[in-house]
């Protein structure tokens, strides 16, 4: 019989290229693949976040974010209840922005805020750049300019820590981009 990991894990790899590709349609039919071999045939909860989280992405390249934050809610409650932190913290910052483009900033700030919070215990830096990045715009819209300027001090010191004002520029840039 067949490992279902491996196999999920070659879903997932020839769904991202597909997907990086621009190729939607068949990168949506490995992704479901590897989605559907890690939620029934495995007790990898983590590889079923991450495959969850791939098709919250897909759908939402695909412009249906109502699917998109239906994956997001489900990778959010597995990674809670198995304890995957890091897969958590992506999981909410990734639902946050789809939240920003539906001008309900009031729950993209909540899952932001989350998301910061997971990922300062982790010590990720990368991550916190780019969540403070966003929090900056999330807040400026919110017209709450002292938070603004506060999440975009702690998003230059993590970008100084990991060696990436590219990284800060660039989660500011997109973050922008939802409120023209």
């Amino acid at each position: 019989e067949r490992d279902p990991i491996l196999q999920g894990k070659a879903y997932t790899l020839m769904g991202a290229v597909l997907m990086g590709q621009e190729k939607l349609e068949s990168a949506a039919f490995y992704f479901e693949k590897a989605y559907q071999a890690y939620r029934t045939q495995t007790k990898e909860k983590a590889c079923w976040v991450n495959s969850a989280n791939n098709m919250a992405i897909l759908s939402r390249r695909q412009g249906d974010n109502e699917t998109a934050i239906r994956y997001y809610d489900e990778a959010i409650e597995v990674a809670q209840a198995e304890g995957e932190q890091q897969a958590l913290g992506d999981a909410l910052h990734n639902a946050a922005i789809i939240y920003a483009q539906l001008k309900q900033l009031d729950k993209s700030r909540e899952y932001l805020e989350a998301a910061r919070k997971i990922r300062l215990t982790l010590n990720d830096y990368k991550g916190l750049t780019n969540t403070c990045g966003f929090l900056v715009n999330v807040y400026a819209k919110l017209k709450q300019p002292a938070l603004a300027v506060e999440r975009l001090e702690e998003s230059l010191e993590y970008a100084q820590l990991t060696n990436n004002l590219k990284l800060l520029i660039k989660s500011l840039h997109e973050a922008a981009q939802f409120y023209q």
